[in-house]
């Protein structure tokens, strides 16, 4: 690794560390350490030469799987695009959206290694389903072998690759004011090829906040980190703040759990299987047909949680669901999706009153 690269790396990791964990986080030092040993080498991709990921799309930048392990982890390979000191000149807010991204996938590969819940992976009817690299991979649960469609929560696990880009952006290595900006949708990241798909996730991770009120911005801030920060509920419950948050970073079988619990079984996983469709076709947009689907599954997802799992009080009840109207009416007006009659009658019903926002 040269000097130039050894040092956006370790900058790259101390932005991306100090989000997720927090720096104050007393997981950090031992994460830091284990990213060191597990990351095995960082090297640039010389300017105007193509790599390709597995699915055939151009990348501009790579983690890449290596099939060495240390200590029974895998380890990773850090590819960064054309980072040269003539380019960091002249375009060094793509080099830093680039490299905070890329160290941002190991990262997260590294802490559902380390921090998955779901070891033994979760059985379903013929199923094994293990959380790997940061997706869900399926295995036939008698064999072990690899079904057809191996891996699923892709296109979630990179949009918010670029969610947790922008917010490194926007904060660098210390403070910031717009954390919770990015999280709810005002600011907008860098042009890239899920730039489009970032909405819809974001309205998931409204969906999924446990806190009537927070504030993403004062928890990095404060030196707490977005994955493991938790809101103490009027009923004395220390619950994840944000089960998206974490369940992306550390275990996405979590966020199936809580999800299907609210809906259907495997609704997740057929969400998931949708949206990755556009990641495989490289697609720049989502049909407002995807997202509609998605947007009413939500929308049953809150109401049932927030009236059947006994967590919440009435002021908390009324917080959350106000927080996700907001961002419900956001993805409606980004992607141009409209309700008839019935469908909105039906939002009506479970609380979700869209003339509240005067569209």
């Amino acid at each position: 690794m040269d000097e130039l690269n050894e040092n956006l790396f370790l900058k790259y990791l101390e932005i991306n560390t100090n989000i997720l964990l927090g720096k104050k986080s007393k997981k950090k030092d031992l994460f830091l350490a284990t990213c060191g040993r597990l990351i095995t080498s960082v090297e640039t991709i010389p300017f105007g030469d193509k790599v390709y990921t597995e699915t055939g799309n151009e990348a501009c930048g790579m983690c890449k799987v290596n099939k060495e392990k240390i200590e029974g982890f895998e380890t990773y390979s850090i590819y960064f695009y054309g980072i040269t000191d003539s380019l960091q000149k002249k375009d060094k807010k793509w080099v830093l959206h680039e490299g905070i991204h890329e160290v941002c996938h190991a990262c997260v590969n590294i802490l559902t290694e380390t921090s998955d819940k779901h070891l033994l992976g979760k059985q379903v009817d013929n199923e094994l389903r293990l959380n790997r690299n940061g997706l869900i991979g399926i295995y036939d649960a008698k064999t072990l072998k690899p079904k057809d469609e191996h891996y699923y929560f892709k296109m979630f696990n990179e949009t918010m690759m670029d969610i947790i880009t922008t917010i490194g952006m926007e904060c660098g290595i210390y403070e910031s004011g717009r954390v919770d900006s990015v999280l709810k949708g005002s600011v907008k990241g860098e042009n890239t090829r899920y730039k489009e798909f970032v909405p819809l996730t974001l309205l998931y991770i409204s969906a999924l906040s446990n806190n009537p009120n927070p504030n993403y911005t004062n928890i990095v801030n404060e030196g707490n980190g977005i994955v493991y920060n938790k809101t103490l509920l009027a009923n004395g419950k220390r619950v994840y703040t944000n089960d998206f948050l974490y369940g992306f970073a550390c275990d996405p079988l979590y966020i199936e759990d809580e999800f299907d619990k609210y809906t259907l079984k495997d609704e997740f996983k057929e969400i998931c299987k949708l949206m990755d469709i556009y990641y495989a076709k490289n697609k720049k947009k989502y049909d407002d047909m995807i997202v509609k689907y998605s947007m009413k599954y939500l929308a049953k997802f809150i109401h049932n949680k927030l009236n059947n799992s006994k967590l919440f009080n009435k002021d908390e009840q009324i917080g959350i669901l106000n927080n996700f109207k907001a961002q419900f009416v956001k993805t409606m007006l980004h992607y141009n999706v409209t309700f008839d009659s019935d469908e909105l009658k039906w939002l009506r019903e479970i609380g979700i009153e869209i003339s509240d926002f005067h569209i």
